[in-house]
């Protein structure tokens, strides 16, 4: 039995005639945080944002366990990361069908979010389209060959903070040359910001999303 995911969506528009577009958080946070973003997105897009899994003690949720090492280091289970897209993908479907969607997903995450969401990617290529990949990496460890199935719908616009003190810019500047040899059109851009968003971070994603950034 499938263990269904707490969401908010879009209450203010018929799911008819958008597009969807599902939100994962990042570690630590909530379903809301992202899901804040929905009036600086195109209007055409009818937003489900998920809420992670697992309860942390100190407050939020997360998609998979991270433990932090006493060398600063941070140490991941690549079968924890793909329980979590499993159950990230079946979710999605049942509410793809629930709203009555018969189009591809597009996905938007942030931080531990935006590695699942490479992740999903790699897993299900035939489920997406458009993504919005901010401040993460992909996590090789856990990524699988992409099956047989078609990636020329898959665009990915990816972003991260010069000055980011969570996961550091050298990680995120590994994404094009990994994403390049996997023939996904993609955009890598990067701000003066840390681990947060800027407005001008935002916006670019919006134009993104809206096919109005000359960029694929």
């Amino acid at each position: 039995m499938m263990h269904k995911l707490h969401y908010v969506y879009s209450r203010n528009k018929s799911p008819e005639n958008k597009k969807p577009l599902f939100m994962l958080h990042g570690y630590g946070s909530n379903e809301v945080d992202l899901f804040m973003l929905q009036d600086q997105l195109p209007n055409d897009y009818f937003i489900i944002a998920l809420r992670a899994p697992l309860s942390l003690s100190f407050g939020g949720y997360a998609w998979y366990p991270i433990a932090f090492m006493p060398d600063g280091s941070v140490q991941i289970n690549a079968k924890d990361m793909h329980h979590a897209a499993h159950l990230v993908i079946e979710n999605m479907n049942y509410l793809l069908r629930y709203f009555g969607f018969n189009d591809k997903a597009n996905l938007l995450g942030f931080s531990q979010g935006s590695i699942l969401s490479y992740l999903l990617l790699f897993l299900f290529p035939e489920h997406f389209k458009k993504t919005v990949a901010f401040s993460g990496y992909i996590h090789e460890p856990a990524m699988p060959e992409i099956p047989q199935g078609d990636t020329s719908d898959l665009k990915i616009f990816a972003s991260h903070g010069v000055a980011d003190e969570i996961i550091p810019v050298s990680l995120a500047r590994q994404i094009p040359s990994v994403l390049s040899r996997h023939q996904i059109k993609h955009v890598y851009k990067e701000y003066d910001s840390g681990h947060y968003l800027i407005p001008e971070n935002i916006k670019d994603a919006s134009a993104f999303l809206e096919n109005k950034d000359q960029l694929l």
